[in-house]
């Protein structure tokens, strides 16, 4: 077994949970449907969880042939994992706690968390990109042109607490990663 299967069994366990918790937070929002109301930004950001997830997923099998990783390397990639995970964690509410749940207002009022877990998903890709990855795995330079931006819409999503923007920046971010997708993941394998 290599290095990379080893660490891929971790790796997956904790990309399996987030998407389990996106999944089941959602057929939990389907279910309370009568005492919900959905935004098209909260979709929006959820969307963008369920993106970050393949995207750590296809970067990590882009990786698959290097030999050697560095233990830092690891650790990186799998407080990428985990930022993910919590991003969806503090992205879905739990229904049975409130009798009425708005989408929206729960975007708003939770942005601070999600918004951090998504920010520390981004430096931490930047960290491993850029420094503990080794040369042969980093992808194109060109490929990177999202994350400036990226960080820049997070910031305005975190310090503007108007519906509006909170619809216009998850669709930007979005847009942002279907082109990134579009580029450099259009197979794979």
């Amino acid at each position: 077994m290599s290095v990379f299967e080893y660490f891929l069994i971790l790796f997956s366990v904790v990309l399996s949970l987030a998407l389990t918790q996106l999944i089941s937070g959602v057929g939990e929002l389907v279910r309370a449907r009568p005492t919900v109301r959905w935004t098209i930004g909260y979709a929006l950001w959820l969307t963008i969880g369920l993106s970050l997830i393949l995207d750590l997923w296809t970067s990590l099998w882009l990786v698959r042939t290097v030999p050697k990783w560095s233990l830092a390397t690891l650790v990186f990639l799998l407080l990428q994992a985990s930022a993910i995970f919590l991003y969806i964690l503090w992205l879905v509410p739990k229904p049975g706690h409130q009798e009425n749940v708005d989408l929206g207002e729960h975007a708003l009022e939770e942005r601070h968390l999600y918004l951090a877990a998504l920010t520390g998903y981004v430096i931490a890709g930047v960290i491993t990109n850029f420094t503990v990855l080794p040369k042969e795995a980093l992808m194109d330079w060109a490929s990177y042109a999202i994350l400036p931006p990226s960080l820049v819409l997070i910031a305005i999503a975190w310090l503007a607490g108007n519906r509006w923007v909170q619809l216009l920046i998850p669709a930007a971010i979005q847009s942002l990663m279907i082109t990134y997708f579009i580029l450099y993941f259009p197979t794979i394998g």
